[in-house]
């Protein structure tokens, strides 16, 4: 597991703000560069599955609304209101 120690921390008040400044230092093995590397494909498998439902989702909707707009074109205009 990666190793992260703090080897400064400055603190600082700016605008009615706190303003917090570290210098961290972060020790990784490559098992954990590994690990890192892993949940990043993961992430990555995850967002192309979510990418793929939306547009599943946005073509069943679009064919629903292209199906609405044939039915509109049965009626005549007399009958409806304007949208």
């Amino acid at each position: 597991m990666a190793k992260t120690s703090v080897l400064n921390q400055e603190v600082n008040k700016k605008n009615g703000e706190v303003v917090v400044t570290k210098t961290v230092e972060e020790r990784l093995t490559r098992d954990d560069l590994l690990a890192l590397k892993d949940n990043l494909r993961r992430q990555k498998q995850q967002l192309l599955q979510q990418s793929k439902k939306i547009k599943s989702d946005y073509d069943t909707i679009d064919a629903r609304e292209q199906e609405i707009e044939g039915m509109l074109e049965l009626l005549p205009t007399d009958d409806l209101e304007t949208i």
